[in-house]
């Protein structure tokens, strides 16, 4: 996603646009989401928004955890 990486850390991505940022499904995204295990986020005007810094901290965090059971 070569146009999200040259986006401020502050921009929202929608939904679609953070699952491919995190390399996973919309439907698995949705799953952490309601299972509170996803990413910060935000509800506007009835759409969930996801700034680009919350989706990094979610990535190093899983990270961090997959490294603590190896």
């Amino acid at each position: 996603m070569d146009n999200v990486t040259k986006m401020p850390k502050s921009a929202e991505l929608s939904h679609e646009q953070a699952a491919k940022y995190l390399g996973i499904s919309v439907q698995g995204l949705h799953n952490r989401n309601s299972q509170k295990k996803g990413p910060r986020s935000v509800l506007r005007f009835g759409r969930r928004r996801y700034l680009i810094s919350d989706l990094d901290a979610f990535l190093k965090h899983e990270q961090s955890v997959k490294e603590a059971y190896r």
